[in-house]
């Protein structure tokens, strides 16, 4: 994939993203719109349109599991972390906040939404990551370990990650 044209798309998704987060923030519990950074928020959502599509209500919790596909990961809030940290210190790590810097956190998020109790897994592997994400789903259901699997994957990037990207171009 060019990266040059990767770094636009991102801009370009930053600028319409504007109008879709009236949309996100509605479907939302107030925690969620407060506490999550962009991809957790369209995880959640993804992933509980599709169990809603799916009908997953009549399955026990304990036998669903997901699966959630990224090739960036929580950007937003590790750029937060570190930028304070790079100004300020350590003074100014946010213990709270820590945790939702990990690239695991989106699927944490969705589990808890969906009340998932089985096997949950991220995948990393770039550009990739949502095929990868199904492949994973498909092997946790082959193998016994859950009666459904929830599989959603994105990337929220920002005009940092563009910054970064557009220098490997």
């Amino acid at each position: 994939h060019d990266l040059t044209s990767f770094a636009g798309k991102i801009r370009h998704e930053e600028a319409a993203g504007i109008r879709v987060a009236d949309d996100l923030l509605s479907r939302l519990t107030l925690h969620q719109s407060r506490r999550l950074d962009r991809l957790s928020q369209l995880i959640v959502l993804a992933t509980l349109d599709a169990a809603a599509s799916a009908r997953l209500e009549s399955i026990d919790g304990d036998r669903i599991g997901l699966v959630v596909g990224t090739a960036l990961g929580c950007l937003q809030k590790t750029e937060r972390q570190l930028h304070g940290l790079a100004r300020a210190g350590l003074g100014h790590s946010d213990p709270m906040g820590f945790p939702d810097s990990m690239d695991n956190a989106p699927a944490a998020h969705a589990a808890i939404a969906l009340g998932c109790r089985g096997p949950s897994f991220t995948v990393m592997q770039r550009e990739t990551s949502g095929e990868c994400a199904v492949i994973l789903a498909a092997l946790l259901l082959r193998a016994g370990a859950a009666d459904a699997v929830v599989v959603a994957a994105g990337d929220a990037a920002s005009s940092e990650s563009a910054r970064v990207l557009s220098r490997f171009a």
